[in-house]
């Protein structure tokens, strides 16, 4: 009796995982390898372009059935609505009168927060220099939500 509960320990190990698997997997105490990410940080894997897109085509499909009488409230798709809503890829110009009109339909904190940040858009583009470029398409659009939420 040399090893004791750790010589013990190695016989049942061996015992479960088979005599090789134990030879190979970390020692007590010891981790697994860390893994390196496949992808450098701030670039887009395939998987995640196409989730983004099927994300995209439903939350516009969800606005355009706005108002007919198959529409039925989606807390995803709103939200993905109103955290995309000043990007003209992802929200094209020929959604956007759509979406002023379902936003005029906001409630609680959904309206506030919207309306918070459109007023502060619009606030921060009206004291920017004139040496800063400012964003035409935000700019216009956040006076609009501005108008469309304070109705």
């Amino acid at each position: 009796e040399t090893g004791g509960i750790n010589a013990e320990y190695g016989e049942w190990r061996e015992r479960s995982m088979g005599k090789r698997d134990a030879e190979d997997a970390p020692a007590e105490g010891e981790g697994s390898p860390k893994r390196s990410k496949a992808e450098p940080e701030g670039e887009m894997v395939e998987g995640e372009q196409t989730e983004q897109g099927v994300a995209a085509r439903e939350a516009l499909a969800y606005l355009e059935s706005f108002g007919s009488d198959g529409w039925k409230f989606r807390k995803v798709r709103q939200t993905w609505l109103l955290q995309n809503l000043y990007d003209d890829n992802l929200v094209p110009e020929d959604h956007f009168p759509q979406l002023l009109k379902y936003m005029a339909g906001l409630k609680g904190v959904s309206r506030d927060k919207t309306l918070q940040q459109a007023q502060e858009m619009v606030k921060g583009f009206e004291e920017a220099d004139e040496a800063v470029e400012v964003d035409a398409i935000k700019q216009s659009r956040a006076v609009q939500i501005v108008g469309a939420l304070i109705e």
